[in-house]
C-alpha cells in the first residue's frame, strides 16, 4: 500500500484526476491493445491447417474470378458473408497468412469491445470489463478466435444479436429492430447456428412482455421471426436443417469431459455467476440462458458430429456471465477503508486473469484447442527441392493448394475419412481437384512410374491398410523433419528400384 502510495503522490494531480476519473476506458483500450497484438503474433506463428486452408482457397477464387469455388470448379457458398470479407482482404493486401486472417483477427478484437458493452448494457460496467477481459486472454478463444473459418463471425453476430433483442425488450427503437433483422440474416448466412436467433428472440421478447401484455412491443417479435422466414430462402430452410437432427447422447459427454479437463474454473464461473445473479438481473440472465442453453443442447444431443468450434459462440455470453461472480467478490472491497474498490478490483482482476491464462500454452503445438499441422514448413520444403516433373500426393489437399500447389492425386482409406458423397465432385476431391487414390496396387502403379512427393499426417500414415503402408516404406524415402507431419519423395523414372534422389 505504502508504494502504491508513493507513487500516487508522483503523479501530477491532472494526471491523477484522468486516471481515476476514465480507468475503465483506459483499460479497455489495454485491454483492446493486447488482445490485437496477440492475435497478430498467434496469426503469424500459426500456419494455417486444412479447414481454414478450405475457406482460404475460395476467398481467393472470389477475388480472382469473382465466384466462391472450391478448386475442383465447385461453388461454395457457406460461410459467404465471411468469406467475402477474406476475399476483401487479399485483395488489397495480397496473399499471405495475415492478410488472410485478417478479418478474424479484427473481428475478434472487435469482440472484446462488444463483450464489454454487452456487460455493461445488460449488468454493469464492472461486469463489462472482467467479460472483456476473460474473452481477450482465454486461450480457447484465441485458438479459434484467429481462425481463417467463419466462427468468429458468427460469434460475433449471435453477441450483437442477443444485445439488439436486449434492447428491444427494454426500449424498442426502430433502428435496433432494422438492425436485428440485418444481423439475423447475415448470421444465418454465416453458419447454421444463427438460426436459432429468430428462436431466441421470439421467446425472450414474448417473455418478458407477456405480464404487461404490451401489444406494441409484441409486434416486434415478428419482425426477426419474418427475417429468419426471408432468409431460409435464400440460404437453407428450417425443414432440412431438422431432418438433419439426430440422437447422439455421446457429444453431451464429450463437451462435458472437455469442458472438466480444460475450462472448468470458467465454466464453473458462469454457472455460479448466472444462479447468483438471477434474481437481481432476471431479465439480462434469462436472455443469457435462452441463448446458451437450447443451443448446447441441440449440439450436445442432436446432432451426428461434435467439436469445441461449434460452441465457439457461447465464449462472450459465457465471459458475461462469469462476470457476474466476479463482480459480486469484489464488492468486499467496499469493506476495506483503507483501499478504494477500483484499486481492489483491478487487483482482483489481475489475479483472476492471471488464474485463467496460467499453464496456457499459446503456440498451441499438440493443443486440446484446435489442430496444429505445420503444413507451411512442409510446402516450403518441397517447393524449394521440387522439380517441374514431379507429382504431388497428399491427403489433404487444402492445404497444399494453398501454400502450394493443386495436388495431382488425393490418398484415401484407412477408416478415419473415407471419401463420402460430399467430398466427391465429378469424380476427383472436391476441394481441389485431384484424383482419388483408394487401393494400394493403383499407388504402387503411380509411384513405380513417376517422380514425387507424398505428404501426410503422422496419424494418416498409422490409419492406413497395411497394403499402402508397404508401398510407401518399399517405394519412397523419407525426407525432412516436421510437426507432426511426415514426407517421402521417390523418383522411379526409367528406374525400377531406387527411391529418393
Amino acid at each position: 500500500m505504502n508504494a502504491v502510495n508513493s507513487f500516487e503522490d508522483k503523479l501530477p494531480d491532472k494526471v491523477l484526476y484522468y486516471l481515476e476519473k476514465h480507468w475503465q476506458k483506459i483499460f479497455l483500450t489495454l485491454l483492446l491493445v493486447s488482445g490485437l497484438a496477440l492475435r497478430v503474433l498467434l496469426a503469424e506463428k500459426i500456419p494455417l491447417w486444412n479447414d481454414e486452408a478450405v475457406t482460404a482457397n475460395v476467398a481467393r477464387s472470389l477475388s480472382e474470378n469473382g465466384m466462391p469455388a472450391l478448386p475442383s470448379g465447385k461453388e461454395y457458398w457457406r460461410g459467404f458473408p465471411y468469406i467475402l470479407l477474406v476475399s476483401i482482404s487479399e485483395t488489397f493486401l495480397g496473399h499471405g497468412d495475415i492478410a488472410t486472417r485478417l478479418p478474424s483477427i479484427l473481428i475478434g478484437t472487435g469482440t472484446i469491445a462488444l463483450t464489454y458493452i454487452g456487460g455493461k448494457e445488460l449488468f454493469n460496467q464492472n461486469t463489462g470489463l472482467v467479460a472483456a477481459s476473460i474473452f481477450t486472454f482465454l486461450p480457447w478463444q484465441l485458438a479459434w478466435g484467429i481462425q481463417v473459418r467463419m466462427y468468429v463471425m458468427l460469434q460475433f453476430l449471435y453477441l450483437t444479436s442477443v444485445i439488439l433483442i436486449y434492447r428491444i425488450g427494454e426500449k424498442a427503437k426502430a433502428r435496433d429492430i432494422l438492425l436485428l433483422a440485418l444481423t439475423i440474416s447475415i448470421g444465418m448466412a454465416t453458419h447454421r447456428t444463427a438460426y436459432i436467433l429468430p428462436v431466441i428472440a421470439a421467446g425472450y421478447l414474448l417473455g418478458v412482455n407477456m405480464r404487461s401484455l404490451n401489444l406494441r412491443k409484441l409486434l416486434f417479435v415478428f419482425v426477426p421471426v419474418t427475417a429468419a422466414f426471408a432468409a431460409q430462402l435464400a440460404y437453407e430452410s428450417y425443414v432440412d436443417l431438422l431432418n438433419l437432427l439426430s440422437y447422439h447422447p455421446d457429444n453431451f459427454s464429450y463437451y462435458l469431459d472437455w469442458a472438466r479437463n480444460n475450462n472448468w474454473f470458467f465454466l464453473v464461473s458462469s454457472v455460479l455467476g448466472g444462479f447468483l445473479s438471477a434474481k437481481k438481473n432476471f431479465r439480462a440472465v434469462y436472455l443469457l440462458g435462452l441463448a446458451t442453453i437450447p443451443a448446447f443442447l441441440v449440439y450436445g444431443f442432436l446432432v451426428d458430429y461434435r467439436n469445441i468450434r461449434y460452441i465457439h459462440f457461447m465464449i462472450p455470453i459465457v465471459s458475461l456471465l462469469a462476470g457476474l461472480l466476479f463482480s459480486k467478490v469484489t464488492k468486499i472491497g467496499e469493506y476495506l477503508p483503507q483501499i478504494s474498490r477500483e484499486k481492489f478490483f483491478a487487483g482482483a482482476l489481475i489475479i483472476v486473469l492471471a488464474f485463467f491464462v496460467s499453464g496456457s500454452d499459446y503456440s498451441y503445438d499438440n493443443s486440446v484447442y484446435r489442430p496444429y499441422f505445420d503444413h507451411e514448413s512442409v510446402y516450403d520444403y518441397i517447393s524449394e527441392h521440387d522439380r517441374e516433373e514431379d507429382i504431388l500426393i497428399t491427403q489433404w489437399t487444402s492445404s497444399a493448394t494453398y501454400y502450394y500447389k493443386a495436388p495431382d492425386y488425393s490418398l484415401q482409406g484407412g477408416g478415419y475419412i473415407d471419401v463420402r458423397e460430399e467430398y466427391s465432385y465429378e469424380g476427383k476431391n472436391v476441394y481441389s481437384g485431384a484424383e482419388f487414390v483408394f487401393e494400394a496396387s493403383k499407388l504402387e502403379n503411380i509411384v513405380m512410374n513417376s517422380s514425387g512427393w507424398l505428404v501426410m499426417r503422422k496419424t494418416g500414415f498409422l490409419r492406413k491398410p497395411n497394403a499402402t503402408q508397404s508401398v510407401i516404406k518399399g517405394g519412397m524415402r523419407e525426407v525432412g523433419d516436421f510437426k507432426h507431419m511426415r514426407v517421402w519423395r521417390w523418383d522411379h523414372r526409367g528406374r525400377g528400384g531406387a527411391v529418393g534422389e
